[in-house]
């Protein structure tokens, strides 16, 4: 028996699907290769040498995302160590083919270098498949300027990602125009970063016809820059703009130049100094994000968007905010030097408001009512007062804890020392904390209308003892008869007793012989001498009994219903000049009964005259 052998061909159909059955097969547990590909939900990150076996790129057939990294991406075998498999050999075709059957939206590469050979074998397979987004991140290419077939499909690539990327001066030269429009007309998305660059030409941007986001950020740019914001077509779609962490000095710039891209939404201008803007510039978009935080501005009154959602100004020098945009839905001010919350009443739809590390020490009253409506409230680290004064203003924030960011632990006194970081929720005001004053006037006036009571009862006492004395002798001089058993009672201070013994009795004496006198003595003697004879002296007035004596003195004159109370004044007094409470000396000054001692010597004689003479003696 002869056994014929037919060659069977293999169906187009089954070669078409023979990467679905290898992922099959590899599922099941068929050997192979160990591979250097690992998935993370819908994102495949696989090394460069990963490339050398088919097998190895199996577990990302399901991923959208395919990133390669860490290689040289020129001449990679496959199949064995001497093919070119990225000329135009046929296993390169095949390893793009393979890559066609992964449903990929993006591929990255990072920390590669890429040859121009690679670059032709890829731009075909990015211009056939479904691919939307290309990112190149710390990596490298070497471009030799030479021509490149375009496919004949336009190229779909929607957003460009260039991160830490060195391009070669070779690849922007001119005669490679037809390739830059190749590639950079359908982009709506390009992020330029840490790529040194400080000047882009204009016939480049021109290119950008469907731009609709823009990031350079992280460069070298300069305000000559935003001149390509007046290329021919350049910039009219975009509507988000980052341009962080450049050299752009002048805001005034920067303003007059962007502020005619009328599509014009989002704008980053953070992390570049404009610490004294020249003039102030009206924009003429309504934003729905404006961001100049790090921008070291010391004012932001005359600078800022009227239209804008969102607003960051954190991280800057102001001291004050008196802008208020009214379609304003989120506020940050944080890290900045102010001293008191901006107004919000004009503010009506603010959602969102962080003003945290600021000089803050309270929230004025007026305020409390607006902060209640802010969805997310952050205005912890600030130097709170945690004072009696500033009581309802801590309770109110208290009370807004439920939508407070980073409470408690942001929220803490500066003041006074003794409370010095204490958090706010720990703060309780006694009355005797908040009323020490009032305390302290009770206790003062207690203690005085307790001296007071005393010194009533003390002088009730005296006044009563008094009394009895003043009763106890004048009965005693009407049970006399009234008749008195001294001519004259001198009253007088002690100090003053020399010139009463050396003076005025010799004096008497010489004029009448027969007085008989009394000096000093219990107070009672007055009511048993006819006459009562005071020396008045700056002695005298400071002695603890004067206006007792002169009282008592007065009291007799009124109960003999005669005028028996005469004064000698040492020194000349003048009524008016004498403290209130002597009342009883200036009354008996107003009835004329007092004489002034002279001291010329010649005058004394008629002195003394006039003396007996009122004391009928």
């Amino acid at each position: 028996m002869r056994f014929v052998f037919i060659p069977l061909r293999m169906p187009d159909m089954w070669i078409s699907t023979l990467p679905w059955m290898l992922f099959l097969l590899y599922g099941f547990g068929i050997p192979s290769a160990h591979g250097k590909c690992t998935v993370s939900q819908s994102h495949c990150t696989c090394t460069v040498d990963t490339l050398r076996n088919i097998i190895n790129l199996l577990p990302c057939f399901q991923v959208e995302e395919l990133e390669l990294q860490n290689g040289y991406l020129g001449k990679i075998s496959i199949f064995n160590e001497s093919q070119d498999i990225l000329g135009n050999s046929v296993e390169a075709s095949k390893v793009m083919k393979l890559l066609h059957f992964l449903p990929l939206r993006k591929i990255s590469f990072r920390q590669v270098v890429i040859s121009a050979d690679f670059l032709i074998v890829l731009l075909p397979f990015l211009a056939q498949g479904n691919i939307e987004e290309l990112a190149f991140t710390q990596s490298r290419l070497i471009f030799s300027s030479q021509s490149i077939a375009l496919p004949n499909v336009p190229f779909k690539i929607k957003s460009a990602i260039l991160e830490d990327v060195i391009v070669p001066s070779s690849f922007l030269a001119s005669d490679l125009l037809t390739l830059h429009e190749w590639l950079m007309k359908p982009l709506t998305k390009v992020l330029l970063t840490k790529t040194q660059i400080s000047q882009l030409e204009c016939k480049f941007i021109s290119l950008l016809q469907n731009l609709e986001e823009a990031d350079f950020s992280e460069n070298q740019l300069v305000d000559d820059f935003l001149d390509l914001a007046q290329c021919p077509g350049a910039l009219k779609t975009i509507h988000s703009l980052r341009l962080s962490r450049n050299n752009f000095k002048s805001y005034y710039n920067v303003c007059r130049t962007l502020q005619y891209l009328g599509s014009l939404e989002n704008l980053d201008l953070s992390y570049n100094d404009f610490t004294s803007p020249s003039r102030p510039c009206s924009w003429q978009q309504e934003f729905q994000v404006f961001n100049l935080s790090h921008a070291h501005l010391e004012n932001a009154t005359n600078y800022l968007p009227s239209h804008v959602v969102i607003l960051d100004l954190s991280s800057n020098n102001l001291q004050v905010f008196t802008v208020a945009p009214v379609g304003l839905r989120q506020l940050y001010l944080s890290s900045n030097q102010l001293l008191h919350l901006p107004t919000l009443e004009s503010m009506p739809l603010l959602e969102v408001l962080e003003i945290r590390d600021n000089n803050i020490k309270i929230f004025d009253k007026k305020v409390w009512a607006d902060l209640r409506r802010i969805k997310s409230l952050s205005v912890g680290k600030n130097h709170y007062q945690c004072e009696c004064s500033t009581k309802d203003a801590i309770e109110e924030l208290t009370k807004l804890s439920s939508h407070l960011k980073y409470w408690p632990e942001d929220y803490v006194c500066d003041s006074p020392r003794s409370k010095q970081g204490v958090s706010l929720n720990n703060i309780h005001f006694t009355f005797a904390d908040c009323n020490a004053k009032l305390i302290a006037g009770l206790i003062v006036a207690g203690c005085i209308l307790v001296v007071a009571v005393a010194a009533g009862l003390v002088y009730r006492r005296f006044s009563k003892q008094r009394d009895s004395t003043e009763e106890a002798t004048t009965k005693k001089y009407v049970k006399d008869g009234g008749i008195p058993k001294y001519d004259l009672f001198i009253a007088h201070c002690n100090t003053d007793s020399a010139w009463v013994t050396s003076h005025l009795t010799p004096a008497l004496k010489h004029y009448n012989s027969g007085l008989d006198l009394c000096y000093g003595g219990p107070v009672e003697t007055v009511w048993e001498s006819r006459r009562t004879l005071i020396v008045v002296s700056s002695h005298y007035l400071n002695t603890e009994w004067v206006n007792y004596e002169l009282e008592f003195s007065q009291c007799q004159e009124f109960e003999k219903l005669s005028n028996s109370v005469l004064l000698v004044l040492l020194e000349p007094f003048s009524k008016e000049a004498l403290p209130q409470n002597y009342r009883s000396l200036q009354t008996l000054m107003s009835t004329g009964t007092c004489v002034e001692w002279p001291d010329d010597k010649t005058l004394q004689t008629g002195v003394m005259e006039r003396l007996l003479k009122d004391l009928k003696l």
